[in-house]
């Protein structure tokens, strides 16, 4: 093997090598938010804030009746999860969360801010129902394995809602993939 191959190979194994160990420590940080109450609080706070921001895009931007109620339910719905959280961490004394929306929750919003018309709402409503997957298994596995009773409690019963978001999120996708 000539020394331009044998540099090739090296390079090809330490970025696989790396790529797993990204891998494996994303998947270490997503397992420690799901039962740790400050990465659990930061992640909820997160997720409730791109719903309430979207939605008031979404509010704005549609014309889709359909959306734009769905889109007020989530804005009251996902502001009042936002205050019991608030009041659970202070009850429990622990600290808010340092910030509304994560980097890529972040980025997600700002996606959806360069749409308009029939491709917003396809994605608004793609991201609302990825968002609501993802939220509903953050509950349920806070709920069962979290290692603080009032956010346990919280998320035992924010659960039921945030389901029933998901079920109306997906009955908006053949609305929002119909050709206006």
């Amino acid at each position: 093997m000539d020394t331009a191959m044998r540099i090739f190979v090296i390079a090809a194994v330490a970025i696989l090598a790396f790529a797993g160990f990204v891998t494996s420590a994303q998947a270490h940080s997503k397992a420690r938010a799901m039962t740790e109450a400050e990465p659990f609080a930061q992640e909820l706070k997160s997720s409730g804030q791109f719903e309430i921001e979207s939605s008031k895009l979404a509010l704005a931007r549609t014309k889709n009746e359909e959306i734009k109620k769905f889109a007020q339910k989530m804005i009251d719905d996902h502001t009042a999860a936002d205050e019991k959280l608030s009041e659970t961490l202070k009850q429990a004394n622990l600290p808010a969360p340092k910030h509304g929306m994560d980097e890529k929750t972040r980025d997600l919003f700002n996606q959806l801010t360069a749409l308009h018309g029939a491709n917003f709402d396809r994605a608004y409503v793609r991201d609302q129902i990825q968002g609501h997957k993802e939220v509903v298994k953050l509950l349920e596995v806070y709920s069962k394995k979290g290692d603080n009773d009032a956010l346990k409690q919280l998320a035992s019963t924010l659960l039921p809602t945030i389901k029933e978001h998901l079920q109306m999120a997906e009955g908006l996708r053949s609305s929002a993939t119909a050709r206006r």
